[in-house]
């Protein structure tokens, strides 16, 4: 019977921490869902091949023409 009073009281103080972890495991992927939802109704298209804002250059070839253009 004590046995079962160490569990239930180890069980206890677990519950919440794990909790919280699938909250936040929750909370990211509807975070990622969003922004997918958002980055099809704008056409972005593939996540990493974005253009980082840059005018539609993206960000590879910018490092290539600028190491060009300083060697």
């Amino acid at each position: 019977m004590e046995l079962f009073a160490v569990v239930a009281a180890a069980v206890m103080f677990l519950v919440p921490g794990v909790r919280a972890l699938l909250d936040s495991v929750a909370y990211r992927n509807r975070a990622r869902g969003m922004a997918e939802i958002i980055r099809a109704e704008r056409g972005a298209g593939d996540e990493r091949g974005g253009t980082g804002g840059r005018g539609g250059v993206p960000s590879t070839r910018r490092r290539e023409k600028k190491a060009q253009a300083d060697g």
